[in-house]
């Protein structure tokens, strides 16, 4: 799969592919930044400057959720052909050479019943998918009008089926102990905003407010 990607295996594990998919995630989140400030310059004319420095808050909050799920994009959906391209592209090849964009439907069968009911249960895995769904959890309440527990966890849960179906599509195998820990992952997130909220009612208030609420 690539020298580069080997060599952060070997010296980072778990993380590998967190410092893999890296430099893609953070260059999407600066495009999509500066697009919405030309967008939002465009539209607000005069009152651009006021009105964003009144949600910038709001905007950070919505970039780094839009660079949460570039990652999931990244680390879940496109290893079938981002993983392969970028490998080749750190290690200096060519990295349109023999790409392949046939997808593989139903590489791996689905696993329905839980691991720990397989006797094959790994803590790290859950953990990690857990981890893996908090700032979802944490990051979707401030940019909800209306959000509690029960909602912000069954977005998590829907986010998380709809990332395990397309897997079965991309080669890679769908897993109901991925949709356990991710769900848990996002109730876990929407606890620490719910923490937040208590003890920094004015700060969420802040992070809370677009552009469009000061207009």
């Amino acid at each position: 799969m690539g020298n580069f990607y080997v060599f952060l295996q070997i010296h980072f594990g778990s993380l590998a592919e967190l410092i893999f998919y890296l430099p893609p995630v953070i260059a999407a989140g600066i495009i999509f930044w500066f697009a919405r400030m030309i967008i939002q310059k465009i539209k607000l004319r005069g009152d651009y400057k006021e009105l964003r420095r009144a949600a910038i808050l709001h905007e950070i909050i919505l970039t780094l959720f839009f660079c949460w799920c570039a990652f999931i994009f990244c680390a879940l959906l496109a290893d079938l052909y981002l993983h392969p391209f970028l490998a080749k592209l750190y290690d200096g090849k060519n990295p349109f050479k023999g790409m392949d964009l046939r997808p593989i439907i139903g590489g791996f069968p689905p696993n329905f019943v839980p691991s720990i009911f397989r006797g094959s249960f790994d803590l790290q895995h859950m953990l990690l998918n857990a981890v893996l769904f908090m700032p979802f959890g944490v990051l979707l309440p401030f940019l909800m009008k209306k959000a509690n527990l029960l909602k912000v966890t069954l977005f998590g849960f829907a986010t998380s089926f709809l990332v395990e179906f397309v897997q079965y599509f991309v080669g890679r195998e769908p897993d109901i102990d991925d949709l356990i820990a991710n769900t848990l992952g996002a109730f876990l997130g929407a606890l620490i905003f719910v923490l937040i909220r208590k003890l920094f009612p004015k700060f969420t208030e802040k992070c809370r407010t677009t552009v469009k609420q000061n207009k």
